[in-house]
C-alpha cells in the first residue's frame, strides 16, 4: 500500500509513533496513576503528553531519515531470501 521510499517510510512511522503509542502510554499512564478513570483523565493526559509525543515522532523521523534505506535493504534480503515477495 505505501510507496517504498524514505518520505512514505518517515511519515508513516511519525505518525503511528505519535497517534498509536502516544496515545496507548498516555492512556496507561492514566490507569497507572488514577484510581477513578473517566474519559476526561483519559483525554487530560493525552493532552498533556502532546509535547513529548511530538519529540518522540520527531526524533523517529528522523532516525527513520538517517538509518531506513539500510532497514529497507536488509528488509527485502529477508524477503527475497525467505520467499515473501508475492
Amino acid at each position: 500500500m505505501l510507496r517504498r521510499s524514505r518520505a512514505a517510510l518517515c511519515t508513516y512511522g511519525g505518525i503511528s509513533v505519535f497517534f498509536i503509542y502516544g496515545v496507548i502510554m498516555n492512556t496507561y499512564s492514566a490507569f497507572q496513576d488514577q484510581a477513578n478513570i473517566t474519559l476526561g483523565t483519559i483525554v487530560t493526559y493525552c493532552m498533556v503528553g502532546v509535547p513529548m509525543d511530538l519529540i518522540h515522532a520527531a526524533s523517529t523521523v528522523f532516525f527513520l531519515w538517517v538509518a531506513g534505506p539500510a532497514m529497507l535493504e536488509k528488509l527485502d534480503r529477508i524477503k527475497a531470501r525467505y520467499g515473501l515477495i508475492g
